[in-house]
């Protein structure tokens, strides 16, 4: 029986190509889809700020990645938190392919502190792309447990 990641690895392989050339959106389009993530970050409603998330997947950009990263970031600190929120961050920031977007990433678990590192390096090691692996070796030099731990799942995932 094939495992789920191998039997994603073809699907993937056809939609990058796919995805990589699609048409860039404009300044103004992503203006427009900054205020509404940021609107809908501060509903009440889990849906709406989950599924924010998954409309940041038509701007893979940098400005896409460090918005993500702080609503994380945000979310986390609110009383009525939501896994559901956090979890659809970590995978729309694992699935930013652009080049701008992955080192927003890889900057956040090199430099950042706290939950910003942390929610970083689990779209690192999500990355259905792969790749870093150099950054998560890295990352198990580092003195933070947590950090350690889930760089040290992610290279066993992959067989690094």
């Amino acid at each position: 029986m094939r495992s789920p990641a191998r039997a994603l690895l073809p699907i993937l392989c056809v939609l990058l190509p796919v995805l990589a050339s699609a048409p860039r959106a404009s300044e103004d389009e992503w203006g427009d889809a900054r205020k509404a993530f940021r609107r809908a970050q501060k509903s009440e409603e889990l849906a709406l700020r989950r599924d924010a998330y998954l409309d940041l997947l038509n701007f893979d950009s940098e400005d896409a990645a460090e918005e993500a990263l702080t609503a994380m970031v945000k979310e986390k600190k609110r009383p009525d938190a939501s896994p559901a929120v956090l979890l659809s961050g970590i995978t729309t920031l694992a699935t930013f392919l652009s080049e701008s977007a992955q080192e927003v990433v890889s900057k956040a678990v090199r430099k950042g502190r706290g939950d910003k590192q942390l929610f970083a390096l689990l779209a690192l090691a999500d990355r259905p792309a792969g790749g870093g692996e150099e950054l998560l070796l890295e990352v198990l030099r580092s003195k933070e447990a947590p950090l350690v731990a889930q760089a040290a799942l992610a290279l066993g995932r992959r067989k690094a």
